[in-house]
């Protein structure tokens, strides 16, 4: 499967999140993993406990094998479903997403182009409520959209009591508009903090923010 920067700078700025959560041991879940690099990459800056969902099984089967061989393998748990019939145990500290978009445009002839990229298999509702659902008081959700569906997401998420807390827009260069918004978002409304971020200069170098967040990722950081 494709690994996109977006995705990565996600799990990179993630991870350093972490930094700020006050429970010890972190329970955490992403839902959607794909590959497993979301988990990976939080795993590799923390002691969490992570459980990973993904429905399609090559993408589950993949994840597996990426997790097998890592050196994180004892703190991850992949499996395979839908997470609207996971019934956890516990509560999580966080969950996070990068959850399916594109609902209303055009869809790829391929099965599996449409499963990731639309919310035909999870709509943005499912994953709120499950989120508010199997949240602790203090746990926070995020996710990676579109920029396009930042305040559709937001108004549902309003809806079930899930409020923004930190906003993080997404862009290719200084000159560009945004294309992916990060949102953290928990049960207690909270002044929001919104910055943004740009993954190249001028000069088609990556910017020291990005070069920051990533060294620990991206061996040409």
């Amino acid at each position: 499967m494709k690994v996109c920067t977006d995705a990565c700078l996600f799990g990179a700025w993630l991870a350093n999140e972490l930094n700020n959560f006050q429970s010890t041991p972190l329970r955490l879940l992403d839902i959607g993993t794909g590959t497993g690099l979301l988990s990976l990459m939080l795993a590799q800056q923390s002691n969490a406990r992570i459980e990973s969902i993904e429905l399609d099984p090559a993408a589950f089967t993949q994840a597996c094998e990426n997790v097998s061989a890592s050196p994180w393998k004892d703190q991850i748990l992949v499996k395979q479903g839908r997470v609207q019939e996971l019934i956890p145990d516990q509560p999580y500290d966080l969950i996070f997403s990068n959850p399916p978009f594109y609902e209303k445009d055009l869809k790829s002839p391929d099965a599996k182009v449409n499963a990731a990229r639309h919310d035909s298999t999870l709509t943005l509702d499912e994953l709120i409520s499950f989120m508010m659902d199997h949240l602790t008081e203090n746990g926070k959700s995020a996710v990676l959209l579109p920029f396009s569906r930042t305040n559709y997401y937001e108004e549902i998420a309003k809806r079930y009591g899930l409020y923004t807390n930190v906003k993080l827009y997404l862009k290719h260069t200084a000159t560009h508009n945004p294309f992916r918004t990060i949102l953290l978002s928990g049960k207690k409304m909270t002044d929001v903090s919104v910055s943004e971020i740009c993954i190249k200069d001028e000069q088609q170098n990556y910017t020291a923010a990005f070069a920051t967040l990533m060294k620990d990722y991206y061996l040409n950081c």
